[in-house]
This record gives structure tokens, C-alpha cells and sequence, in this order.
């Protein structure tokens, strides 16, 4: 696994542990393009990361598909975030979490 994908699937794993599964990945291409989709096991929703250019942004997806963004529902989050800056990820992950919780 690519070094920028790996450090996602860090931070997801250290808080998540065995609450998320990997199911896919893509990329790196040019222009820092890649992503990664988690099933979150207890809610059996998806967590996508997307980055482009070095943007990351990520959402929940439901059963029924339709999707959530951190930024949303806490105005203190941003919608987009740097991929290799490590407090922007820990607030992406803390942000999901939190949307996970309002949700169950």
C-alpha cells in the first residue's frame, strides 16, 4: 500500500480497530488522486476518503446510500482537509466518529 494511503488506514485503524473493515482502494495517481472505503461494522455504513490535488475529504454513506459530510452537522469542521498534515487527519477521523455516533 502507498506511504499516503497507508497513513489513512493508520488513523482509521487506530481508532476504529476491528470496528471498520478495508474494502477498497484506488490510486495514488498524478495530481496525489487516491481513495479508500471502509465498512463500518456496527452501523453497516461506508466511510469513503477522497483526495485530490492533496485535498481529503470524507463521508458516510448509509444503507440506503445516501451520503453525510462532517461538515454538515459540526460547524467547526471543514469540509476539505490536507492529506499529509497529521492533525487534519486526526480530525477527519474524530469527525466521522462523531457523525457516526449522531447517526446510530
Amino acid at each position: 500500500m502507498d506511504k499516503r494511503l497507508q497513513r489513512v488506514d493508520d488513523f482509521m485503524i487506530k481508532r476504529f480497530a476491528e470496528k471498520v473493515k478495508l474494502l477498497e482502494t484506488y490510486g495514488p495517481v498524478q495530481m496525489c488522486v487516491f481513495g479508500l472505503t471502509y465498512k463500518h461494522i456496527e452501523s453497516d455504513s461506508l466511510i469513503i476518503f477522497e483526495c485530490e490535488r492533496g485535498f481529503i475529504t470524507v463521508a458516510l454513506v448509509d444503507t440506503e446510500g445516501k451520503k453525510y459530510y462532517p461538515s454538515e452537522y459540526f460547524k467547526e469542521s471543514k469540509y476539505f482537509h490536507y492529506e499529509d498534515k497529521d492533525e487534519d487527519l486526526c480530525e477527519l477521523v474524530d469527525s466521522i466518529e462523531r457523525l457516526i455516533k449522531q447517526k446510530a
